[in-house]
């Protein structure tokens, strides 16, 4: 399970995670940066999302995004995830998405750029072999060169082709803060 929220008067800064093939799940870290205006009226969400589904979500107009909480399911290989939302008055109308910021089983580290505040985030999760893709290849274009008895999956993994992407890409949302 992973709990984690800010200091009052903070909202995430900063977001690093790296995965784990053997878990198949991220470890995640968080930093936190002093928010103009943020008030103590915060709350904790419902689950945004269910397994396998794709999370998109934005803190009400004027919160800021404060904490993160979310468990793991070893079935879907995946994690439902919660948000601490803090009202603050400094944040102007001038937001914007980023790109997503990794790429599936690769570690990221991300930081809100100056003079923002984090208040949205979007995910899609993806549970699939990269072999079925390149298997396509080598079906169409090099059967002859292969024994007809292997099986896809014999055939792709003898050529090194099977790797598994069991993971989730992010990207965030973020506003200027103003000085209130």
């Amino acid at each position: 399970v992973l709990n984690f929220k800010c200091p009052a008067g903070q909202s995430i800064s900063s977001i690093t995670s790296e995965h784990n093939n053997r878990y198949e799940d991220r470890v995640w870290d968080f930093g936190c940066q002093a928010t103009n205006g943020q008030s103590e009226s915060c709350f904790w969400t419902s689950y945004v999302n269910d397994f396998d589904q794709v999370i998109f979500f934005e803190c009400p107009a004027r919160h800021v995004i404060a904490g993160m909480s979310s468990y793991h399911s070893n079935h879907h290989e995946d994690r439902r995830w919660q948000f601490n939302c803090c009202r603050s008055n400094c944040i102007s109308a001038n937001c914007h998405w980023t790109s997503y910021v990794n790429s599936f089983d690769e570690y990221f580290h991300w930081t809100v750029p100056s003079q923002n505040v984090l208040v949205g985030t979007q995910s899609y999760h993806q549970n699939r072999e990269e072999w079925v893709e390149f298997m396509l290849f080598l079906m169409t274009n090099m059967q002859s060169h292969f024994k007809s008895n292997m099986s896809d999956c014999e055939l792709c993994c003898s050529l090194m082709c099977c790797t598994s992407f069991r993971d989730r890409r992010f990207r965030f949302k973020v506003c200027s803060q103003r000085r209130c």
